[in-house]
Parts: structure tokens; sequence; C-alpha cells
């Protein structure tokens, strides 16, 4: 695989139990290719109730299962310009950031829908990566609008296209990204946003998390039932003694042990990716008493 395609968007979730009337589910995708009417090739899916660090950094342990992302040079992450979306660049060095081209023309459509000639004057600047040319667009249009919400629209539209600019320069124009709206859509959007529905804020991260398990064809790993062991035959095979459910130790005593056993579990390094992702599932996994 020489490239991967990284995609984040994030959709609000209505709410009750809580003094927030909306969230914002966020949700990361990565694929390896894609072709017009056709599956993405190789998707995983990263989604919950989660600020932009976070959601990053499980992002980050979740496609290092998938692919080898040391040294990778070539990782492009689109996104609707959103200050969240641009902190993947933090957690894979090298990447770049390119604005998705839905959230675009959704922008233009909103601030200039009301008239098909100025539309068409920026979407050709645009096209064109003239970004002075842009600006004289903008500033005749201003000129000669004088309804003010739409002046107001115009200004937005004109900020939000000139600050990610370079998510619009940088990628060729064959290569755009945009594929992250249909991915929202298809796996948080449509179970969540129910009219009239609405969710606590630990249902909305459950439910985010495993609709993502569910795009990645996981789900057989949540929902498969325990093996049902014969334990009248694991007492006779058994060369030692069977643990006495009644002397399993306390959370807090397990607690004890492993700090004192495992110190990079309370550490220093204790907010490292491998430590928070790998190590620490790995020492709190639970075990079956006879």
């Amino acid at each position: 695989m020489e490239r991967l395609n990284i995609e984040a968007d994030g959709v609000m979730i209505r709410q009750q139990r809580s003094s927030r009337r909306q969230e914002e589910v966020k949700l990361v995708v990565a694929y390896e290719s894609k072709e017009e009417g056709k599956p993405l090739v190789n998707c995983k899916t990263v989604a919950g109730l989660a600020d932009g660090s976070t959601i990053w950094e499980q992002a980050s342990a979740k496609f290092g299962q998938e692919w080898r992302l040391i040294g990778k040079e070539d990782i492009r992450i689109g996104g609707d310009g959103a200050s969240w979306s641009k902190e993947g660049l933090e957690v894979f060095p090298g990447a770049t950031y390119h604005l998705d081209l839905f959230h675009l023309r959704r922008r233009l459509t909103e601030a200039l829908g009301f008239n098909g000639d100025y539309y068409q004057a920026v979407a050709e600047k645009i096209w064109e990566l003239d970004q002075q040319g842009l600006e004289e667009v903008f500033s005749h249009i201003l000129k000669n609008t004088r309804e003010r919400t739409r002046r107001k629209r115009i200004r937005e539209l004109k900020n939000y296209i000139l600050s990610n600019w370079a998510g619009i320069s940088d990628l060729p124009k064959e290569d755009r990204l945009g594929v992250i709206e249909g991915q929202v859509r298809h796996t948080i959007a449509r179970r969540m946003k129910n009219i009239g529905g609405g969710w606590s804020p630990r249902g909305t991260d459950h439910m985010a998390r495993l609709l993502a398990a569910k795009a990645n064809n996981e789900l057989s790993r949540y929902s498969g039932s325990s093996v049902d062991f014969n334990r009248e035959r694991i007492t006779r095979v058994l060369p030692i003694k069977i643990v006495d459910p009644k002397s399993k130790p306390s959370k807090e005593d397990l607690s004890k042990w492993l700090a004192a056993t495992v110190p990079l579990l309370e550490g220093p390094s204790s907010g490292q990716m491998w430590v928070k992702y790998v190590l620490r599932p790995l020492t709190s996994a639970g075990y079956r008493t006879a």
C-alpha cells in the first residue's frame, strides 16, 4: 500500500439526562483507495464521544493494527476545516491535510446559492487555484450585495476558504478526498439521529463505538457467547489446586499489585499511546475461576 487516506468529521447527536442539548460524535475512517460506485478498499472506522486528541489517539492505535504506520510518508488527512480534524497531523507526522470538497460545496451553496453567476465565479477561481482572483471576485460580490444576512454568509465563506487554502491547493485535482459525509450518514446518523430521539452521554459513546465495530465487521468479537466449560473434567485434569472464588483479590488489591509490578502503568510514561491502548488493556483483562 503506497498511500493511506484518512478522513474525519463529526455529527451532532441530541442528548437527554445531560446539561448539554447536543454532543458531537467524532468519526475517523481510513482506507487505501476508492473507486466510483464501489466500496472503499480496506476501510477501518473509529467513532466515539471524545475530544479531538483522544479520538485521534484511538484512531492511531486502531489503524496501527491494520497498517504499518512507522516511517510511512504518504498519509492524507481530509476534513471540513474544523480545528479538531487537523489534530491528526500531530498523531501522524508527515501527513498532509486537505479540505473535503463535499463540505466546501455545501458552504458555497449556503452562501451563494441565491446567484448562480456568483457561485460559478467563485468555483472557477477555486478550481484554478487562483487565490488573488478569488479575493477579487469576493470583493465584487460583496460590493453588489446589499442584504445583511447574505453579506454575513459571504464573508464567512471567504474566511473559510482562505483559512483552508492550503488544504484545497495541496491535493491534486484527480486525488481529492470526499467520502466522510457518506460514512457519517451510513455509520452513525442513520441509527442515532431519529426524530425526537435522545441519548445519554454514556449511551452516545457506547452506541457510536458499537456502530464503528459493526462497520469494521467486528461485532462478533463483542456478541459471541462464552464457551461452556466442563468444570468437572477440568477439576480432574488440573495438576494444581483450583483457585477458590472466595480468595479472588479485590479491585483495590489488584490495582496495588499492578502498580508495584508494572510501574509503567502509573509512571511518567502512563500517558503514552502504547501504554494506554496496548499494555493497560492487557493487564486489566479479567480471569475465570473454576
